[in-house]
């Protein structure tokens, strides 16, 4: 279909960029087209949990900073079968996966599988807020292949999160559950190992205070974003987060 005709092009875009750029010569990252057509694959359909369906999210869209470094933090782009052996290494394997990951991102904007990206300028508050808001606006009336996902993606209700397993990424905004643990459209499985909840976005979530953090939250978590709510301070089960990569509170 037009999405996976959009996903192979993104692939060869990112594999020519990257073989284009020097530092990327013999690199593990540099892989070939079916390596970056999987990692196009994730990351696409990491996006929906991000798509708005209106209400505060929609106000308040991803920015694709925020996108890559979710990418990264979920290993999304450098394979986790090479585990660097020193601090040095873990920071040089980071700084790879993020460009890599920038490259990744304008490719499936180009393609339209992403909605183009918006900043707005460095205005008053009120101007910020107006142009961001009329930014995401634009953004959410274009068709692209993230919308068109976004439309057949697994609902999911709150008390479904103490089912512990079959959810491997999890998102609630305004109360809108969806989770993507599987590629629901083949009922095939592109998301390798043992479904265990690895990321949960709360962006935007109203009644933060009355999340059951304490049920939820797991060992495996690696990104937590917890954007642009009302939380006062950050839950004690937080201290078991041992895996936990990113922890985001922009607008908190």
């Amino acid at each position: 279909d037009l999405i996976n005709g959009a996903l192979q092009d993104a692939a060869g875009s990112i594999l020519r960029r990257l073989q284009q750029d020097q530092g990327f010569h013999h690199h593990p990252l540099q892989g070939d087209h079916k390596f970056w057509l999987h990692v196009a694959h994730h990351c696409l359909y990491y996006g929906i949990l991000y798509h708005p369906l209106g209400g505060a999210a929609e106000r308040y869209p991803v920015s694709p900073d925020e996108l890559v470094r979710c990418w990264v933090a979920e290993d999304l782009i450098f394979p986790r079968t090479s585990i660097p052996s020193t601090m040095a290494k873990k920071q040089s394997k980071y700084r790879s996966a993020y460009e890599a990951a920038k490259v990744v991102i304008q490719a499936l904007q180009e393609y339209t599988l992403l909605p183009s990206s918006h900043s707005a300028p460095n205005t008053s508050s009120a101007s910020r807020t107006t142009a961001t808001t009329s930014a995401s606006s634009q953004d959410a009336a274009v068709v692209n292949g993230v919308s068109m996902l976004a439309k057949g993606v697994p609902r999911l209700k709150q008390d479904e999160l103490y089912v512990p397993h079959n959810k491997k990424w999890v998102s609630f905004m305004e109360g809108d559950g969806r989770h993507v643990s599987w590629d629901w459209r083949d009922s095939a499985e592109f998301i390798p190992g043992k479904k265990i909840m690895t990321t949960l976005i709360l962006r935007c979530y109203a009644d933060i205070s009355g999340f059951p953090f304490e049920q939820v939250l797991n060992s495996h978590l690696r990104v937590l974003d917890l954007s642009y709510t009302m939380i006062g301070s950050l839950p004690s089960s937080i201290s078991r987060l041992w895996n936990l990569h990113l922890l985001s509170l922009r607008g908190c």
